[in-house]
């Protein structure tokens, strides 16, 4: 079924274009994008599978041509300054068409309409693990605090989609990809000044160690995130991955306090989280209130995680780590992971997987600027951002 549904998008793929740029009637345009928003998820899948067996396995950041983008997130053009960009009028030649994350959203059904209809390479995009100074969530906050510095490209799928190989899976599984001692110490000194800094993907929540649970006990994190995250069920993760990593982390540890740390979305109130409805009782405390993640890690020893970017940034913070899904760094041997992901079969060392996916596989921009940079300057734009973003919102 799957198969046919990827080879009819295909087919079809000159009248879909047709409706969604409005040569149709109203109706007919109206059925054609609600054929499209269903076939969006295999289509674009198809799509994906074909950039691989072309080999167009890695997108290089200096490419050039005309590349299609009809999203909302300005860091993706920002970040590619050779590409000619365009969004609503489509050349004759179409060479790369971009879309933002996995949902079948209208720009999303377009790009992967486009790069049916005009044989170009479908890439996806998604956020670096250094983003702003506060949420994208919180709409009440200036854009200035909301716009994003980095952007992760990937011909193959998401960085967070272990159901199928990306570009970064296989970066880290390459045994012919190593690093020289140059690059090693240069992960080192710059995994060693994020985490000093305190700079995780949002940047707005404060920098102290929480009082929460009980005097001079053991601790322990476990890290809920927003429900129905597409990192979720990609991630190898569900309703009951949550339910078990409590559970074990209780069974494992019965006399240290169990801290439950909600997600920075769930705080604006416009995404639940796993743990919503977790209540405090016994050893169990929850985390509610606005916290910097390694402000969290100076107070425990072991995180349990199922597929949040807070489990990396425990490793950084030199703690144990237990993955109950498969994001990027789990499956490496980093991490003590409750499922085998079988493709999975290098070995890397901490250094090794972050400057492949911080320094290789994420791009960066100067917020100020809105033009390429190195992640340097992109952390001193997150902690003077985060510093200014911290007085405005302290002035009466």
């Amino acid at each position: 079924m799957r198969d046919r549904q990827k080879s009819s998008f295909v087919d079809k793929a000159k009248s879909m274009v047709g409706a969604l740029l409005g040569r149709h009637s109203a109706a007919e345009t109206a059925r054609w994008k609600d054929r499209a928003k269903a076939l969006f998820p295999w289509a674009a899948e198809g799509l994906l599978e074909r950039n691989r067996q072309r080999g167009v396995l890695t997108f290089d950041g200096n490419a050039h041509g005309t590349g299609f983008y009809a999203g909302e997130y300005e860091v993706v053009m920002q970040s590619l300054t050779e590409m000619k960009w365009v969004s609503k009028v489509v050349p004759d030649g179409l060479n790369y068409c971009f879309m933002w994350g996995s949902k079948g959203v209208a720009a999303n059904v377009r790009a992967s309409a486009l790069a049916a209809k005009m044989d170009a390479v479908l890439v996806v995009c998604e956020d670096g693990f250094l983003r702003s100074a506060d949420t994208w969530a919180n709409l009440s906050a200036p854009d200035r605090y909301r716009h994003g510095c980095s952007v992760v490209f990937d011909t193959l799928g998401h960085y967070f989609d272990a159901t199928r190989p990306s570009s970064v899976e296989n970066m880290l599984n390459d045994p012919a990809l190593c690093l020289t001692d140059a690059q090693r110490t240069e992960a080192r000194r710059v995994m060693e000044r994020i985490v000093a800094a305190k700079l995780t993907k949002y940047n707005h929540q404060p920098v102290f160690v929480p009082q929460v649970g009980r005097p001079s006990h053991r601790k322990v994190l476990v890290v809920d995130q927003s429900y129905g995250d597409m990192a979720i069920a990609k991630g190898w993760g569900s309703d009951r991955t949550f339910a078990d990593m409590l559970e074990d982390a209780k069974r494992e540890i019965p006399d240290a306090d169990i801290l439950v740390k909600t997600h920075p979305d769930t705080m604006t109130g416009k995404r639940g989280g796993y743990y919503t409805d977790v209540r405090e009782e016994g050893n169990v405390f929850r985390v509610t209130m606005p916290v910097n993640p390694y402000s969290l890690m100076e107070i425990v020893d072991k995180v349990y995680v199922c597929s949040t970017q807070m489990g990396f940034e425990a490793l950084m913070a030199g703690k144990e780590v237990h993955v109950y899904g498969m994001p990027f760094y789990a499956g490496w041997g980093l991490t003590i992971d409750k499922q085998k992901n079988p493709r999975r079969t290098n070995r890397r060392t901490l250094e090794e997987v972050f400057y492949i996916f911080y320094l290789m596989y994420t791009h960066w921009v100067d917020i100020e600027t809105g033009s390429p940079c190195a992640i340097d300057k992109a952390i001193d734009n997150l902690i003077a951002l985060r510093d200014e973003y911290r007085k405005v919102r302290e002035t009466p």
